[in-house]
């Protein structure tokens, strides 16, 4: 039986995620949104709010993109990862941590020379 056409969106939307030049933004804001609820105090003493911390986390990861800019991207992957990072929760196990880095391992394919 075909899907009706107004079905079919909704199963394709799994397997689309952020551009390349988006993903590492999004993580920022999902990381940064984390930070402040899970571990106000902190958040609060480090940055003056979410925009902030996104900010120096895109300072941060510069050097992270330039590594991975010749690999390839998996948009999908990177939906997944993302989202992984917002289903951890705030006090999350060994076995939850694992499944996210698990789950982030497949955004990036950098060849078997750098054993991605």
């Amino acid at each position: 039986m075909p899907v009706p056409p107004p079905l079919l969106p909704l199963l394709l939307l799994p397997a689309c995620g952020p551009s390349r030049d988006a993903f590492f933004e999004r993580l920022a804001h999902v990381v940064c949104a984390t930070w402040f609820e899970c571990e106000p105090d902190y958040a609060e003493g480090h940055w003056s709010d979410e925009g902030d911390c996104e900010d120096e986390y895109a300072e941060a990861v510069d050097d992270l993109k330039a590594a991975y800019a010749d690999c390839a991207y998996d948009r999908g992957a990177g939906g997944d990862c993302i989202q992984a990072h917002r289903d951890l929760g705030c006090d999350p196990t060994g076995a939850e941590t694992d499944a996210l880095l698990d789950t982030c391992e497949h955004v990036w394919d950098c060849g078997e020379e750098t054993g991605g």
